[in-house]
């Protein structure tokens, strides 16, 4: 489920009695998931393009895609997107 659906089904199914806490959970959560998917998307954009074009001249290119990636998330996809939460 994307990070849009978690929020939306949370607010969805949100309790009169959930406190503020729970709700800063919840976004914060979502946005950590939000941002796991953009760096994923990047991550996978950016290996095509080194396998069919990588040369030298692109290489600075494509280590600053890569960089922004890790900037935006910086786990990758092999382990836990945060550390409590189960790897994809």
């Amino acid at each position: 489920m994307s990070a849009y659906q978690d929020l939306m089904t949370a607010l969805a199914t949100r309790r009169p009695d959930q406190s503020a806490a729970d709700d800063e959970r919840l976004v914060l959560a979502a946005l950590a998931k939000h941002a796991h998917e953009l760096a994923e998307q990047i991550r996978a954009d950016v290996i095509p393009e080194l396998d069919e074009y990588g040369t030298r001249e692109q290489q600075p290119e494509i280590d600053g895609r890569r960089g922004a990636a890790d900037l935006i998330d910086p786990y990758a996809s092999a382990g836990p997107v945060r550390p409590d939460e189960e790897p994809t």
